[in-house]
């Protein structure tokens, strides 16, 4: 992408393409307060550890996850398929956004959130069987959305205290073998 505003597409490509590891802290708030909030540590493939302080996620591929829950410990696979805190994970890896693809929209502009360089981008079509329009900050280096905002409800999300990691070169070759 250049300086100018990218098309579209170009921001729909961004907020599907792979991240680096990361940790962050995922905020949703309605009317400005929270009502939940997640510590998140993302290794840029398919490992999570998230923290809502009641329950712990910690999965390392797809195929298993364990749960630390209410003084009990549960693993869930493998080869079996757990979906869990989605509503954090789609906006930290937008290949978790089913509609993605098929969404409509229009980058609106450049702004800043949390100190970071975003798109702001108005899109339809996120989320089956709804209508619902959204207002994203898409971050300009990552792709991460810092914030999602419908139009139509008071509901916020937000993806602070972004700490970005690197990736040492012997991990480079493993990562190009992932899937």
């Amino acid at each position: 992408m250049t300086d100018d505003v990218p098309t579209f597409e170009e921001v729909k490509r961004l907020i599907a393409s792979k991240k680096p590891p990361l940790a962050a802290r995922v905020v949703e708030r309605r009317e400005g307060n929270p009502v939940r909030e997640a510590s998140v540590v993302f290794d840029g493939i398919n490992a999570w550890f998230v923290d809502d302080g009641s329950k712990i996620e910690l999965r390392a591929a797809e195929d298993r996850v364990v749960f630390v829950e209410e003084g009990s410990v549960e693993r869930v696979g493998p080869g079996m398929v757990a979906s869990s805190n989605n509503w954090v994970k789609s906006a930290i890896d937008g290949r978790r956004l089913a509609y993605l693809e098929r969404s409509q929209g229009e980058v609106l502009g450049r702004d800043d959130v949390f100190e970071r360089s975003c798109w702001l981008v108005r899109a339809e079509g996120l989320r089956a069987d709804e209508d619902a329009v959204f207002l994203l900050h898409v971050d300009t280096e990552t792709g991460v959305i810092l914030r999602e905002a419908r139009e139509d409800t008071d509901v916020v999300l937000d993806v602070e205290e972004l700490m970005l990691g690197t990736v040492t070169e012997r991990d480079r070759h493993a990562e190009e073998m992932e899937p």
